[in-house]
């Protein structure tokens, strides 16, 4: 059943990656997305509640991204993809170059998914320049230029203005004399001759393999040594000169829950509010009208019912409608506090990722 669910997803995300109009998807791919789960793993059911919801309401965001669900019960593919996080779910984003750039290691909450895909989508620019074609690709959309890349020598060239913007440099700072070109942005500046084989960035000199070029009243260079100056990596992939940033590899470890309030022979029982507050729910949020009925702000749901000595909790709308949530035990009382089996802690923290949207 959840293998099937996953597939369900990947179609809906792969029908979702295609929608960008006049790009392919090989042009707008930021990176990828990669999910291994196990069917065996009970914390990999509460991690897909998770991200079923996560992946419905982020479908605008995730539209460059390609989604990938690796089952680990298939070691042969879970090896094949490096797979080391000891049969727990485990989430991994690398980026257009296949570069590792976030992972989140076990059972991760809605707030760390949002986090870790921010890696990608807004920390990420990827630019793409393809010989022959006007313009160039900016994170999967299309600029509009009335230069275009080509080849020569051996050597692809990129219009200057075009490469420039691109990079986050704007029109007045890019500076043209007569056989001069000089690029600023931030701390850096980058300077460069017509026919020399030299880029001088700040006050250090450097040699290159090919120079700054006019044609037809438009000035070209190769894209690495500029865009190398200004911290991002280049690739000639696919035909094409491809451009990413360089990012902070980012770590997400699993959800972390509070200390037992108490234990009973074998079992461990947890404060409810504090696992809520471990699964992103602002604790200044959560007050009490009365001991079973908790009231919430800044969510969908406005109130939350307990039941004591029973495993429903009843979730209000702002329409005053009644949802049911089950947990797997009964909730109870115990020093003024509510608290469940260490059986629903993770049941729990999906709930507070429901009632968070």
């Amino acid at each position: 059943m959840l293998r099937s669910s996953l597939l369900g997803i990947t179609m809906v995300l792969l029908l979702i990656m295609t929608m960008s109009a006049g790009v392919n998807a090989q042009e707008t791919t930021l990176g990828t997305l990669e999910y291994f789960y196990s069917d065996t793993n009970p914390l990999c059911k509460e991690q897909k509640n998770i991200l079923d919801k996560w992946l419905e309401i982020n479908k605008q965001k995730l539209n460059n991204v390609q989604i990938e669900m690796i089952d680990i019960s298939n070691s042969a593919e879970a090896l094949n993809r490096d797979y080391k996080a000891n049969g727990v779910s485990y989430f991994r984003i690398k980026d257009s170059f296949g570069e590792l750039i976030a992972e989140g290691k076990g059972l991760q909450s809605d707030v760390q998914l949002t986090n870790l895909i921010n890696v990608l989508t807004k920390n990420c620019t990827e630019v793409v320049f393809t010989p022959g074609i006007k313009g160039y690709i900016l994170n999967g959309k299309k600029v509009s230029s009335d230069a275009e890349t080509f080849i020569q020598n051996g050597y692809t060239y990129v219009p200057v203005r075009s490469l420039a913007n691109s990079l986050g440099v704007s029109n007045d700072k890019i500076l043209y004399s007569k056989d001069t070109v000089v690029l600023k942005k931030g701390y850096v500046t980058i300077q460069l001759k017509l026919n020399t084989k030299k880029i001088k960035i700040n006050q250090s000199e450097y040699k290159t393999d090919a120079a700054l070029i006019t044609r037809k009243n438009c000035t070209y260079l190769p894209a690495k040594y500029v865009a190398e100056a200004l911290g991002y990596k280049v690739k000639w992939q696919d035909k094409k000169v491809r451009i990413n940033n360089v990012v902070n590899r980012v770590v997400s470890e699993s959800i972390q829950y509070p200390e037992p309030v108490f234990t009973e022979e074998e079992d461990r029982y947890y404060d409810l509010v504090e696992i809520l507050t471990a699964g992103g729910i602002d604790k200044q949020d959560i007050t009490f009208e009365k001991e079973d009925l908790m009231i919430l702000k800044n969510s969908n749901y406005v109130g939350v019912l307990l039941t004591n000595d029973s495993n429903k909790i009843f979730l209000i709308n702002k329409a005053g409608e009644y949802s049911k949530f089950e947990l797997a035990n009964s909730l109870g009382m115990k020093g003024g506090k509510w608290v469940v089996k260490n059986e629903d802690v993770t049941k729990v923290g999906a709930l507070s990722s429901i009632l968070k949207n």
